[in-house]
């Protein structure tokens, strides 16, 4: 399954947009001064697979987060808070859902596909969506 994701998901992405990014930011939590330089940068995002092994990467700015997973086993997600994660691969649509170590946090959900030859992340917190669209670099 992980050869799947690698065969849709693999290789380089830049932002192209977002949609309800801050919003999202807002509820996730996420104080002033960082959600004004998250919605500053327009990161890119490298998603590489060996054998079961599906690695993430993600840099904006002098930031770069790296998260190494399998598809079906939970893993400690490097995100703006620690949080455990599981990913799943449901038909075309990569899932991620996380639980925040910190209770006060709200758990957040997060679904990449791939739409008109675009990567679409839609992250969910309760009601709350954001889209951030990413283009092949």
């Amino acid at each position: 399954m992980a050869a799947e994701v690698g065969k849709i998901f693999g290789g380089s992405w830049k932002l192209d947009r977002s949609e309800n990014f801050e919003a999202f930011l807002e509820a996730a939590g996420v104080g002033f001064l960082k959600k004004k330089l998250a919605t500053s940068v327009s990161p890119s995002m490298v998603i590489t697979v060996d054998g079961d092994n599906i690695e993430v990467k993600t840099s904006a700015g002098p930031k770069t987060i790296a998260n190494k997973f399998q598809l079906g086993r939970e893993f400690e997600s490097d995100t703006e808070y620690p949080a455990m994660a599981t990913a799943t691969l449901e038909g075309n649509k990569w899932v991620i859902q996380l639980t925040p170590k910190d209770s006060k946090k709200k758990n957040q959900k997060v679904t990449r596909e791939i739409i008109d030859g675009e990567l679409v992340q839609t992250m969910e917190i309760g009601d709350i969506a954001a889209k951030r669209i990413f283009k092949k670099a």
